[in-house]
């Protein structure tokens, strides 16, 4: 029983961390004319957006085009990330949630 408990423990721990992991992912792009600034969450969602006072020189649709580019760039390298860290919990959390093996099935 012990066993058992603390193996539900480690699996809690396990989806603990994977959250905070997850929840931490911040990612940060810059135009490639640093007009435009974005910060995303580990979701792609923009969480910072800073635009130079330059920028107005692009007029409202390029100006527009430029925030949705660097933002769409930001946000694939969050997924991109957010990929990597499931990928490792998700083989971690397997190891976790397997049955150990008993003696009589170590002899079969």
């Amino acid at each position: 029983m012990d066993e058992l408990e603390a193996r539900a423990h480690r699996q809690l721990e396990a989806l603990h961390s994977v959250q905070e992991s997850i929840g931490a992912v911040r990612t940060v792009e810059e135009s490639d004319d640093s007009r435009v600034w974005v910060e995303v969450d580990g979701a792609g969602g923009l969480v910072g957006l800073r635009i130079s006072p330059t920028a107005s020189q692009l007029g409202g649709a390029g100006l527009a085009r430029v925030i949705v580019e660097t933002a769409t760039i930001a946000a694939r390298r969050a997924l991109a990330e957010r990929a990597v860290i499931t990928t490792d919990f998700v083989e971690q959390f397997a190891d976790l949630v397997s049955c150990p093996t008993t003696q009589s099935d170590r002899r079969n």
